[in-house]
């Protein structure tokens, strides 16, 4: 079941008539771990599929300031070793979010919610940590790429 949202968001992705393609080649969970990162990029924002050898997913990014070299977006994955994750994002575009260049970003989250992945209830945990979450269940990584 946890791998049906990743199909349907990939049916998605070619329906967006208004962005270009554009790949990329990193490391952090939002390239797959270490792997290949395929995007629909416009001015305002970027959809992306991303698999690597740690996980795959898919993710969203709004493009923010008037020279579109940050983003700030949502990152929601399955790792290889079992666990989904889902991140909040930030990137920085060496060129802006449409040219070729390095990216630069971090990505802060969580672990697997305990099965109830995507519930109301979890959403709210994310947004706000209590002291009963165990700490071992968030993360940050740092995100290293090359688009082109």
């Amino acid at each position: 079941m946890k791998k049906h949202w990743m199909f349907v968001g990939l049916l998605a992705l070619p329906t967006l008539g208004f962005a270009e393609y554009q790949g990329g080649m990193g490391i952090g969970l939002q390239y797959g771990g270490f792997g290949y990162q395929a995007s629909l990029v416009s001015e305002q924002a970027k959809f992306f599929l991303s698999v690597g050898v740690i996980s795959a997913s898919i993710g969203v990014q709004k493009t923010l300031g008037v020279d579109r070299q940050h983003s700030l977006g949502l990152n929601l994955g399955s790792a290889t070793f079992g666990e989904d994750f889902a991140g909040l994002t930030y990137n920085y575009y060496s060129h802006g979010v449409t040219e070729r260049g390095t990216v630069v970003g971090i990505e802060i989250g969580r672990l697997k919610f305990e099965d109830r992945f995507l519930s109301s209830e979890t959403i709210a945990d994310f947004v706000v940590l209590s002291e009963k979450d165990d700490p071992n269940s968030n993360y940050l990584f740092v995100n290293l790429a090359v688009q082109f």
